[in-house]
């Protein structure tokens, strides 16, 4: 992944809402480590905590 890529993808991610990024985290396997990282990172920034992460995480393992 170029520089210019991975600065477009965390422009994209800090745009989103909460909610989109936790979903993110709660679903690693849907991503690339790069968007894992930048995930991870914009949800330290914005302070989501793995609490909120928890029960999303266990929706969507049901879902699959």
């Amino acid at each position: 992944m170029s520089n210019i890529d991975v600065d477009q993808l965390i422009a994209r991610i800090e745009h989103l809402p909460d909610s989109d990024v936790i979903k993110a985290l709660a679903s690693p396997g849907d991503y690339t480590l790069e968007s894992m990282v930048i995930y991870e990172s914009e949800a330290q920034r914005r302070g989501i905590r793995t609490e909120a992460v928890r029960p999303i995480a266990l929706q969507e393992a049901q879902k699959k």
